[in-house]
């Protein structure tokens, strides 16, 4: 092979990996965000579980709609789905929570956090058929 089509195969293979990097690289972004997302829920719901649901109120945009929590014995999350409201997006995180018998909280329900995908703080945190 002669070396000006070994350097135009080089040429086309380098510009098709600088091309492909750069198109799936938003995608890459958006997929951290959603991870994020869902960490910082998962985060909340242990905290609840562990008892320690004073610490879990860093997670929260608004203290104020931080609820304490100290019965949660058991969860599984469900589905994530990003949604826009306005120019701001939101993952809305969806798991069943088991609650203790004695707990005010229905158990076994599904319930819905919405964490804004911007910088991963809860905002909402609210049961599904309420949604």
């Amino acid at each position: 092979m002669d070396q000006p089509k070994t350097i135009n195969i080089l040429a086309g293979v380098i510009i098709l990996i600088v091309f492909l990097s750069i198109a799936t690289q938003p995608f890459m972004i958006k997929r951290k965000e959603i991870s994020r997302c869902v960490d910082a829920a998962e985060k909340a719901l242990n905290y609840w579980k562990s008892g320690d649901s004073a610490t879990g109120q860093r997670l929260w945009e608004d203290p104020a709609k931080f609820p304490s929590i100290y019965d949660l014995e058991s969860y599984k999350i469900t589905e994530k789905k990003v949604q826009r409201k306005g120019k701001t997006s939101y993952v809305r995180v969806f798991a069943v929570i088991d609650f203790a018998p004695s707990s005010l909280m229905p158990s076994g329900k599904l319930w819905v956090f919405e964490v804004r995908q911007k910088d991963s703080l809860i905002v909402d945190f609210h049961l599904a058929d309420a949604s």
